[in-house]
């Protein structure tokens, strides 16, 4: 993380502050900036210091830079077990800790906070997040969490099957997608027929016709 990278982080924040349709609609002191590395960045926050900013560490990882009209902070992931997803390297126990985690959260800002660090995290950490989903392990909390994606891959594979030339295409899409989800992600047949929009009993019939065929 650069000097670059902290004014260009700014930056954004300034132009968000300017896309209110009427004047001041979004305030500036409900903006936050925050900044998260796997390691505290030291030749950063020297330079901040040398243009005259104030950094001062406010507790374990997680450092304030004074002197901006936003608030801006500076954490270092690796002192904070819960943010250890957003590294680059995040290991099959730290997505376990954060879903678990986020699971506990219940009000709208605290839930929208840990879908923004779930999608960088995804981000940064396809292959393994991939691994993880498709587990019998696999954590109630993390596929409620990436329930989204599930349903934006059930979508392609219906639009792929239209396509394609099926007649049935978007039951075909539906009964693969609840085959998927059954035998190779471990979901419950209540939270399919919840995602494909059937009832159990549906699914329960796709799934003994996919393993007799």
């Amino acid at each position: 993380m650069t000097i670059d990278d902290f004014f260009k982080t700014l930056g954004y924040a300034c132009l968000y502050k300017g896309l209110g349709e009427k004047v001041n609609q979004i305030p500036l002191e409900e903006l936050t900036v925050s900044l998260f590395r796997a390691s505290a960045p030291k030749q950063l926050m020297k330079q901040l210091i040398d243009y005259g900013y104030k950094v001062e560490l406010h507790t374990s990882g997680i450092y304030y830079v004074q002197g901006f009209s936003i608030p801006i902070q500076i954490v270092d992931s690796k002192n904070h077990e819960s943010l250890k997803v957003l590294s680059r390297s995040a290991e099959k126990e730290d997505i376990q800790k954060f879903t678990e985690l986020a699971r506990d959260f219940s009000e709208p800002g605290d839930k929208e906070k840990a879908d923004a660090v779930l999608q960088v995290s995804v981000a940064a950490n396809r292959e393994k997040y991939d691994e993880v989903r498709r587990s019998e392990n696999m954590c109630e909390a993390l596929r409620e969490l990436m329930k989204e994606e599930i349903e934006e891959e059930l979508k392609k594979n219906r639009e792929k099957s239209l396509v394609e030339g099926h007649s049935e295409g978007e039951t075909q899409a539906k009964k693969e997608m609840a085959y998927e989800l059954y035998h190779e992600e471990g979901f419950t047949i209540e939270r399919i027929a919840k995602l494909v929009k059937q009832d159990r009993e549906t699914v329960e019939k796709w799934l003994q016709e996919k393993t007799t065929a």
